[in-house]
């Protein structure tokens, strides 16, 4: 726990195939209709991009 920080209960780790795959999917007009749902479930939602450190 990192203090001043808010405390999370769960984590969803999620792999696109690249970050440009990641934007298509955002621009979508069909994941538009269905962020409200994803959203309604979700306290917060922070994105954070990472690299692997893993050779490809």
């Amino acid at each position: 726990m990192c203090p001043g920080r808010p405390a999370r209960d769960t984590v969803a780790l999620v792999r696109y195939p690249s970050r440009r795959a990641f934007a298509d999917m955002l621009a979508d007009p069909e994941y538009a209709v269905a962020d409200p749902v994803r959203m309604s479930a979700l306290s917060e939602a922070v994105l954070q991009p990472t690299r692997s450190i893993m050779p490809a």
